[in-house]
Order: C-alpha cells, then structure tokens, then sequence
C-alpha cells in the first residue's frame, strides 16, 4: 500500500501526553519542537534618564528537530509546550523569557539524553535597557537545532527622539530566527529629529530592518524580515513629513515575516497619537491535518518578531506597546516609556507561544476533509 505522510500538532500549552499511534514507523519521522518567544519588557517612568527610555526587542525560541525518532506504537510520550513570554506588567522589570518545549519517551520530565527525546530553549525576555535580548545559544536537544533571533536595540535621545527595538523570530527548520531590527538613529537629523523603529525580525533568517535615522522630513519604520516564502515582512510606517508630530503605523507580518516599526515625522515635539507597531507574522510553512487531537486543517510554524514603537508621550493613552510576537516562538518588540509618574508607561507585549508537530509516515488510507 503506498505510504502518506501524516501530521499531528499540538498547540496547548503545559504538560500533556501523546499515545503513538498503531500505525506510526519511526524511519521517516520528524518530531519538531518550538519554544516560547520572549515576552517585552515594561520601562519605569520619571525624569531625568529614566524618562522615555525605549526597550530592547525580545528573543525568539528556538527550535528542535528529532529525525527518525524511536518510538513503540502504544506507547506513551510525554511532553512540555512552553508558553510565549509574558509582557510585563510591573513598572521597571524584563519582560519574562518563553517556556522551554519538550519530549520525552522515558520520563515525565525534562529530557537530558537525545536517546529521551528533544528540547527547545525559550527566548529570552526584553530588557529595560537600550540592548535587545540576546537569545539562547545552548542547552536545546535534538538531531537539527536552531535558536531564535536576538532582539533588536533600542536608541534614546532627549525629547521625542527615542525608538524601541524589534523582537527576533523563533528558529526554524530553515535555520536561525532572523534578528529583530534597532531603533534608528539620530544622525542625519542633526539630532533634532524624532526616531523611526525596527521592523522584527523574520522566519526565514533575514533579519528585520533598522528604523530609519531622524530627519528634517521624518523618518520610515523598519521593515519586517523576510517570510518563509521569500516574500517581504511587515512594511514599516512611512516617514510622515517635515515638522510633523504624526506617526503611521507599521504593517502586520504574514508566514512568519516580522511586523513593521513605526514611522514618524520631523518634528521634535512629543507625538499626541501613537501608531502601532506591527505584530510579529504566524508561522505557515507546514501544513497539518490534525490539531490537538481533532482532525482540522490549516497551516503552522515558526513565527517572526515584533516590531518596535517609536516616539515618547505624554499620558498613558498615547502610549503604545511593542508589537506581540508571532505563533509560534516569535519575540515581542520594544515598548517605548515617557515622562510622568511610573504608572505611566505601557506594559509589555506578549511572545508567541510554543508548538509541537509530528510527521510520520502510515500506511493507512488518508482521510480527507472538505
């Protein structure tokens, strides 16, 4: 009987167990791990330094392969989904760091033996500093591993002129997350212009673009590293003109590109309306038939970073967030503080979460869906 390949994801966070199924070979099986991306951290407000600083991008998680796995059908298998970091949501504190993904045949428990099973390391959460996250560079188990992208840095100045980094995308099958972009520069604004943000970075391991150095005429938000296919990321906002205190929002990512940066004007003046970064793009490289147990459709994979926000501001509700990092593994971009008291700045945003996916290969009839 010819053999069809068949596709199980997991996408409940926590622990959970798996029965091998009667049909499963082992020759031919991919067991595929992504951790949890980092979530972003929440800035301290106040005078002096402290006012406005722009946060570090988050990590994104990284990424485990187990090729031709040996498992017995019936058997029991135990696992781990590691959650997205959580943005944070006490004044002066990283962003929290995503959960570890694993797999164990043997125990409930972390395994330490690839003959055990597979690990994948979360990323690491954003910082309250200028640095991006720097993601994880050992510890994951399996026959293939990529780790995240590192998340992008954020630059400050006085007045408006500040710029948070973007959040890195989780690893991949395709190799290592692409770096979340840096806040733009100064330079070339004479130091009198506001700064654009970093696009995320993407799933295809380009890293997201720089935001744009300040201007007389503004300045454009990065662009968000490459999808899977190629295709471009998230489009930065658009530099919004001389003397201008607007911003225009960064574009969304698609098939685990990385969301856009904000783009801004040429003013130094405080902007009175903030725009939104653009969300880290959901992982669609793989397709899958049955979820969580369920027999579904649809499409899964490594997800790309956030952008970064742009600007400082004056009251809570002008403030905005980094973008969210994308499912699954894809690290929060920056968020950006200002002026006032420590109960004014935004929280963080939120990592993707992890995820599991098995491929192997049966020699029972497929089933289809409509």
């Amino acid at each position: 009987m010819e053999q069809i390949t068949k596709i199980i994801a997991f996408t409940t966070t926590g622990a959970g167990t798996w029965t091998v199924p009667n049909d499963w070979q082992s020759t031919g099986s991919v067991i595929r791990l992504i951790a949890g991306g980092g979530g972003g951290a929440r800035q301290g407000g106040g005078s002096g330094l402290a006012n406005g600083l722009p946060n570090g991008g988050a990590a994104g998680g990284s990424y485990s392969e187990l090729i031709n796995f040996s498992l017995t059908p019936g058997a029991t298998v135990y696992f781990s989904i590691g959650i997205g970091g959580i943005g944070a949501t006490t004044t002066g504190t990283n962003g929290g760091a995503g959960g570890n993904t694993w797999v164990n045949k043997t125990a409930n428990s972390t395994p330490t033996l690839l003959a055990d099973g597979g690990l994948a390391i979360g990323g690491t959460g954003g910082l309250i500093t200028f640095a991006g996250a720097v993601a994880p560079t050992t510890g994951a188990i399996g026959n293939f591993i990529a780790y995240g992208g590192n998340g992008g840095a954020g630059v400050s100045n006085i007045g408006a002129r500040k710029t948070s980094g973007a959040g890195g995308a989780a690893g991949s099958s395709l190799g290592t997350g692409g770096t979340g972009g840096n806040g733009g520069s100064a330079t070339g604004g004479g130091g009198s212009a506001q700064l654009a943000a970093g696009g995320g970075g993407g799933g295809i391991g380009g890293a997201g673009q720089n935001g744009a150095n300040g201007s007389s005429t503004g300045a454009a938000g990065g662009d968000g590293g490459l999808t899977f296919t190629g295709a471009a990321g998230g489009a930065g906002g658009a530099a919004t003109g001389a003397g201008s205190i607007t911003q225009s929002a960064g574009t969304a990512g698609t098939n685990g590109g990385g969301g856009g940066g904000v783009g801004v004007g040429g003013s130094t003046t405080a902007p009175t309306t903030a725009q939104a970064p653009g969300a880290g793009g959901n992982g669609a490289y793989l397709n899958y038939i049955r979820l969580n147990n369920s027999n579904v459709q649809g499409f899964i994979g490594s997800g790309g970073g956030g952008g970064g926000a742009a600007g400082s501001f004056t009251s809570l509700s002008n403030a905005l967030k980094g973008g969210a990092g994308g499912l699954y593994g894809g690290g929060a971009g920056g968020s950006v503080a200002f002026g006032g008291t420590l109960s004014n700045t935004p929280s963080g945003a939120n990592g993707g979460q992890g995820v599991i996916i098995i491929s192997y290969l049966s020699t029972s009839v497929p089933i289809l869906f409509t």
